[in-house]
């Protein structure tokens, strides 16, 4: 789980692939790791404005999660 969080939320030049998101999403579903899912999302978008490939990532992933992850997440 943590890993793929990593993966998603990397600085790197290339995105997360859906097949990654979806399974984040899935991820969601599961009380213990929608509390991992968010808090990793939360702090990527708290990082400085130098990392802003993991805030542009962090974003799109939250907004995949709004379309396709549990209902929770559109509530938090």
């Amino acid at each position: 789980m943590e890993k793929r969080m990593h993966e998603a939320l990397s600085n790197k030049n290339w995105g997360a692939s859906s097949t990654l998101m979806n399974q984040i999403a899935s991820d969601t579903y599961d009380y213990e790791k929608y509390h991992q899912v968010l808090k990793a999302i939360w702090s990527a978008l708290d990082l400085p404005g130098r990392s802003w490939r993991s805030i542009f990532k962090a974003l799109t992933l939250l907004d995949h999660l709004v379309k396709n992850g549990a209902e929770r997440v559109v509530e938090e």
